[in-house]
């Protein structure tokens, strides 16, 4: 064999002995803080879909994703964010263990029965194991970090029927205000009866109670019951009152009310109607809904003040 035909037979070897041995390499698409996040975990999100929608209690919160038909960013932020929880929460192999056997004696399943039946959905006991361990992060997440901090009450409830179902129909509705007027003909300038309702909107914003404010600044005929009106129809207000009260929910203070005659400050005690019977039938229907957003909004805070904090760098 000629030197020259031996050198391309050598070639070939070392060409065809790379091509055999390549690997493909994985690419990093964030790091959080020590940790990466690689191209492949984008991928496996949408095959791991079924299984993450049963082990993971804050998957439900994540509609934006579900519609995104799996869009990359969208799915990478969520992912980001799931980090920071694990790190956040630790999970030991042991906690997991002792919940895969809490699972297998619910179900009656051996350890075989349930590798089976995870191979019949298409993953492995990897796959379980490891998506476990986020779900029982998240889990401590809104135990020690969230549930506590939703709070939903009856005005909360009442509110989200008027502003949702109420507000646009025919139906009468009655109004309890306390009102402040300070009228400009009561003072040198209306410069001066501005002042004094700028001080005393902040008085009240600050913590005194509306009704002395009223008894001792308000110049109109309720001011000594502290500026209460009792109920009031819709139809009795002006319609500068009706926009300004229709902005506010049960306990809200309005902000200054310009008028012709002076500044009025609105309080909204309360609202009824007779359609609010509706209101028992929907109540859990609503509170489902008022604690999801929460919940929601609260997930976002945690991630909010975690990332202030975090090292996040995306590739």
């Amino acid at each position: 064999m000629s030197i020259r035909s031996f050198s391309l037979f050598l070639f070939l070897i070392i060409l065809f002995s790379a091509q055999a041995h390549a690997v493909v390499v994985d690419k990093i698409a964030a790091v959080v803080n020590n940790e990466v996040i690689l191209s492949s975990d984008i991928e496996k999100f949408e095959k791991s879909f079924s299984l993450r929608k049963e082990l993971d209690p804050l998957f439900g919160f994540s509609q934006d994703l579900l519609a995104s038909n799996f869009n990359r960013k969208k799915v990478l932020d969520f992912l980001v964010q799931e980090k920071l929880i694990t790190q956040t929460f630790k999970v030991t192999d042991e906690e997991i263990e002792q919940e895969i056997q809490n699972i297998q004696n619910t179900n009656s399943l051996s350890r075989d029965d349930l590798i089976s039946f995870l191979k019949t959905k298409g993953f492995v006991f990897s796959d379980y194991f490891d998506l476990l361990r986020i779900g029982l992060a998240k889990r401590a997440l809104l135990d020690r970090e969230i549930r506590t901090r939703v709070n939903i009450n009856e005005d909360d409830i009442k509110n989200y029927y008027y502003n949702n179902f109420l507000k646009n129909s025919k139906a009468p509705i009655e109004y309890n205000v306390q009102m402040i007027t300070i009228s400009n003909s009561n003072y040198k300038s209306q410069k001066a009866a501005q002042d004094l309702a700028e001080d005393s909107l902040k008085a009240i914003k600050q913590g005194e109670v509306f009704a002395e404010v009223a008894k001792r600044v308000s110049d109109d005929s309720y001011a000594a019951a502290g500026g209460d009106l009792g109920y009031i129809s819709s139809e009795n207000l002006s319609e500068v009152l009706k926009n300004a009260v229709k902005k506010l929910k049960p306990g809200a203070i309005s902000d200054l009310i310009k008028t012709p005659t002076g500044t009025i400050i609105l309080k909204l005690v309360d609202f009824r109607s007779p359609d609010f019977k509706e209101v028992k039938e929907k109540r859990n229907q609503i509170q489902e809904i008022l604690a999801k957003e929460e919940y929601r909004r609260q997930l976002e805070l945690w991630a909010e003040r975690t990332l202030n904090g975090a090292y996040v760098h995306i590739n």
